[in-house]
């Protein structure tokens, strides 16, 4: 859902937000992550370079990750640039979250999961 308007109330029901800046060295682990359930959002962007994210997903409470989306050929889908994906997940207390797997070498990614049902 979003914002109807620049600066309005947020529509969406449950969300989740953040950024990964500057010349990161490396592809640590990004902590925040959310439970989400049933149909919701997820999105990246900003004015970025060098960076290759995952949306991933985690079925032991954020111990293990694994590629939540793939593309055209199955494959984990990794993504290079703005870009926005609407996904559906049928299990409770699923976690999800957006991970480099290659290290951002300039600018600043904002990151967002939103919609689905309230879960946390």
């Amino acid at each position: 859902m979003g914002l109807n308007v620049a600066g309005g109330m947020e529509l969406a029901s449950d969300v989740l937000t953040g950024s990964i800046t500057g010349t990161a060295s490396s592809t640590a682990s990004n902590t925040s992550f959310k439970q989400m359930f049933g149909m919701f959002n997820a999105a990246i962007s900003g004015t970025w370079a060098g960076a290759t994210l995952q949306l991933q997903k985690s079925f032991d409470g954020g111990a293990t990750w694994i590629p939540a989306t793939t593309d055209a050929s199955g494959s984990a889908a990794n993504y290079t640039s703005n870009a926005a994906v609407s996904v559906f997940e049928c299990e409770p207390g699923v976690y999800y979250r957006w991970q480099p797997t290659v290290a951002l070498s300039s600018g600043t990614v904002a990151w967002r999961l939103s919609g689905g049902e309230r879960v946390t």
